[in-house]
């Protein structure tokens, strides 16, 4: 089966966007896939990992594209404001024109910014299907306006196209929570409505995705984590508990309050926070160190994806805070599923009756807590620091085969078998 893969977030770009397709695509080629990705040269990422690149098999074909980097123009108008990325993050304490230039990215601007590359990767496209006569095509957003460019493609080739959800589009979090108009989220509706009618099949990162849509046409396929990733790193104990949370915050999660919880279920112990990676304003930094002289709070800078596995591996307890906004029983990170592959107990702040913490706890993967007064989730922490303390392990054991990319790809190629055998897979 050829597969052509349309992505605007591809390595060098590093974080959790490219994780989902750079993990799947070592176990298509493995099942006998032929694909080839198109991507952009040069494109606004905001962190770059070229570690990642030895993770692109070589029988994949990666196609670079033309690209207007949008970044330079933004400097242009606003040169003393960092280019808002995709998770939109409100910062009560930011100036006037950093809010106005939000506003404006929110609320005039749709689907997103990115839609500018299409026109450089649909040329692109077209010269490739004619040559390589593909199966099917896969467009993975965000950014959801790579989703137009499938769209086009299905209609003008009658190639068989899916469309990849990895965050919801119209209903995510950070538009409800950054103020979007309600004409911006009508048009942003508009169209999420006419590529789910139009697309093959849709593929989501979880149940809370697209639950209005056709649910014969949307497949839940986990991000999952990859067990070879792993295979370089050990659990190694120090002399204090670690607690880490690795990768950035979004608007709506509250990692201050999570942190004054598990201080205030250990508060005479020795204990290590580490925010790896970790885009903290000053106030939320200033919340989360205030009044503990004793305990060690480190900060630390974006790290390659290998380093941050190992991180992951060697703590005691990482930490998990899904988005408070509605809709947030769905949300599904990429990073949960490296948590639970790490093997450290995970400690999760969200709804108790959210797919996350489903995952947690058929897992035995760690405890969710709903709320701030929660004395079982204190119970866990202080049974978890026991455990540590008298050299006890307190690694998780249970099977985690469902959850791994080999799984996810497995029922990904049924898929792809029914939808391109299908008389009415377009």
């Amino acid at each position: 089966m050829r597969i052509l893969l349309i992505t605007y977030y591809f390595p060098p770009c590093g974080g959790a966007a490219v994780q989902r397709w750079l993990r799947f695509l070592p176990h298509l080629v493995e099942n006998g896939c032929l694909v080839d990705v198109i991507a952009p040269e040069k494109a606004d990422y905001p962190v770059r990992d070229n570690s990642l690149l030895r993770y692109i098999p070589a029988e994949v074909g990666v196609f670079r594209t033309p690209n207007l980097v949008i970044s330079r123009i933004w400097g242009f108008f606003f040169p003393r404001i960092q280019m808002p990325y995709g998770n939109l993050k409100k910062d009560r304490s930011a100036g006037l024109l950093t809010r106005i230039a939000l506003w404006l990215r929110i609320n005039l601007i749709i689907p997103d910014i990115r839609i500018i590359w299409n026109r450089y990767a649909k040329d692109y496209a077209g010269l490739m299907i004619l040559r390589r006569n593909y199966d099917v095509i896969i467009t993975t957003g965000p950014p959801h306006s790579t989703h137009l460019l499938g769209m086009n493609l299905q209609m003008y080739f009658q190639i068989p196209w899916i469309a990849d959800f990895r965050d919801p589009w119209s209903e995510i979090h950070y538009l409800r929570l950054a103020g979007q108009t309600k004409l911006a989220h009508h048009l942003h509706k508009r169209m999420e409505r006419k590529v789910v009618r139009q697309a093959s099949a849709v593929l989501t990162v979880s149940r809370g995705i697209g639950t209005e849509w056709d649910a014969g046409k949307v497949h839940v396929l986990y991000n999952g984590y990859e067990p070879r990733h792993f295979e370089g790193s050990s659990y190694q104990r120090t002399q204090r508990f670690r607690i880490k949370y690795i990768g950035q915050l979004t608007a709506g999660q509250d990692l201050a309050a999570l942190v004054k919880y598990v201080i205030a279920a250990l508060p005479d112990s020795d204990l290590e926070f580490n925010f790896i990676g970790t885009n903290l304003t000053e106030q939320e930094w200033g919340r989360i160190r205030e009044d503990k002289p004793n305990l060690t709070f480190e900060l630390n800078r974006f790290q390659c994806h290998a380093e941050a596995l190992n991180e992951m591996v060697n703590a005691e307890l990482l930490l998990l805070v899904i988005n408070r906004c509605e809709g947030s029983k769905g949300i599904l990170t990429t990073k949960l599923f490296e948590y639970c592959g790490s093997r450290t107990p995970v400690l999760c702040y969200g709804p108790r009756d959210g797919e996350a913490a489903q995952i947690i706890s058929s897992h035995q993967a760690g405890f969710t807590i709903e709320g701030l007064n929660d004395t079982a989730g204190r119970n866990y922490i202080q049974e978890l620091y026991e455990k540590w303390a008298d050299e006890r392990t307190v690694r998780t054991t249970a099977d985690l085969e469902n959850i791994s990319v080999g799984y996810q790809v497995r029922e990904l190629i049924r898929l792809l078998a029914d939808i391109t055998n299908s008389p009415s897979g377009m």
